[in-house]
């Protein structure tokens, strides 16, 4: 019998939260049952057009995961055959790097085992549309997890999307609705629900520790913080409070509308929970550089999409400079030598770039379409990697302003470069243009 071999990359922290978004209880079967919605694929899939073969085979099975989200349900993936890939946080917006580590192994994949003619992706992340465009290029089938808010140029980048619905029908679970998501404005408080039967708002006491505990994760979110994240991070803080099903309300969200959480506030369109008055303390940083761009950090890690790496101006800059030394010296080694080894010079100097940070900025620059082999200069891989804080942010138009270019420039650059160049290098790669006295031909380093 032909078959078709695929290999399957799950990032457990996002399925689980969109799936406990969707249903709490589809999400507990997801991390209990794993062989069902595993042999569902397999089985319950259809095989791509055009693909002469019988059967579905997956042939590689891969979970990547926060140690301590996935620790009690870790027997249940090694059982069924998975290899659990730890990936703890390792940053204040309490992210992994799980996305990343998926991304490397499916690079990997494509040189090491050319049989496999299909990638599953399980992750609503949208980060993963370079890999998916890499994929098509090289003619492999692609599938990926959607939830309600998924992109649509996450979606049109695979050839198949699968969604809640699937590990609904398969696990046997009723399928219950996503919560609307309403229009933006400002909450009112004529839209919270009444306290479910039997119960009351939240006391004095409990709606005390939840604002608390919230205040606390925002901090540690730069700001802000999504309610998929806000959630377990709370229940971790109150487990014994919000015993019943999120102390009777069902679901966080129901919880969270009977809790004043004045000064916070609530975009309960985007839902995310954020402090209007935060600004990054930005210790170590000089006061010149502080003062300068505080204000402009903080825009910068409120907006991306991934936590970039709050360094200093001096840290970017022989981060960068080390990196180029090291691919143009005669043996550059793996991606892996040369991460450990600029987080490795870098301690040696003092600098707090530890590997996480030399990895996640590493990868951005990758992500620009470019491959270190190249050996380009520090000009070069600073400018390629202002292009992917730019693609983090969202492509926002406030960042191609002339004074916020500069700032960015001024921020993240290479020792020796010319700022000008930089910051009229950058408008012209992010589509802001120049002004026509700047209209002059790039420097050979930055093309």
């Amino acid at each position: 019998m032909k078959q078709f071999h695929s290999a399957l990359f799950i990032d457990y922290d996002n399925v689980r939260t969109e799936l406990d978004g969707y249903d709490p209880a589809l999400a507990a079967r997801f991390s209990n049952k794993p062989l069902l919605w595993l042999e569902a694929l397999e089985s319950s899939m259809p095989l791509p057009a055009g693909v002469e073969a019988e059967a579905r085979r997956i042939v590689s099975r891969r979970c990547y995961a926060s140690p301590r989200q996935i620790n009690n349900y870790r027997r249940n993936f090694t059982q069924t055959g998975f290899e659990v890939i730890d990936c703890p946080p390792l940053t204040t917006h309490l992210k992994n790097s799980a996305d990343i580590y998926i991304v490397m192994d499916i690079v990997d994949y494509l040189q090491r085992y050319p049989h496999i003619e299909e990638f599953i992706i399980l992750s609503a992340d949208a980060d993963f549309v370079p890999v998916l465009n890499r994929l098509r290029k090289e003619l492999k089938k692609s599938v990926i997890f959607t939830s309600y808010n998924t992109t649509a140029a996450y979606r049109n980048c695979s050839d198949r999307t699968i969604e809640a619905d699937f590990f609904a029908e398969h696990l046997a679970v009723e399928r219950v609705a996503p919560r609307a998501v309403q229009d933006a404005g400002p909450p009112k408080v004529e839209r919270r629900e009444a306290a479910p039967a039997g119960r009351t708002p939240p006391g004095s006491e409990l709606g005390t520790a939840i604002r608390a505990c919230l205040g606390d994760v925002v901090k540690r979110g730069l700001g802000q913080v999504p309610f998929a994240g806000a959630a377990p991070a709370v229940r971790d803080v109150l487990p014994a409070e919000l015993t019943g099903n999120w102390a009777g309300y069902k679901t966080f969200t129901a919880l969270l509308e009977q809790v004043d959480l004045a000064p916070l506030e609530v975009d309960w369109a985007r839902q995310m929970i954020s402090d209007p008055d935060f600004q990054l303390e930005l210790v170590g940083w000089d006061a010149s550089d502080r003062d300068r761009l505080g204000e402009f950090v903080t825009d910068i890690a409120q907006n991306a999409r991934k936590p970039v790496p709050i360094l200093r101006p001096a840290e970017y800059a022989f981060l960068f400079e080390t990196l180029a030394e090291h691919f143009q010296g005669d043996e550059p080694g793996t991606f892996t030598d040369a991460v450990n080894a600029v987080a490795g010079s870098a301690r040696e100097r003092g600098f707090d770039i530890g590997v996480q940070d030399v990895r996640f900025i590493a990868a951005g620059i990758s992500m620009q379409e470019y491959r270190f082999t190249e050996a380009a200069d520090a000009p070069h891989l600073a400018a390629l990697w202002r292009a992917q804080v730019f693609r983090l942010c969202g492509d926002p138009d406030w960042l191609i302003e002339a004074e916020e270019a500069a700032l960015l420039v001024d921020w993240i650059h290479s020792e020796g470069e010319d700022p000008d160049e930089a910051r009229q290098h950058f408008l012209r790669r992010a589509g802001g243009g120049a002004s026509p006295e700047e209209e002059e031909e790039e420097p050979a380093t930055m093309a």
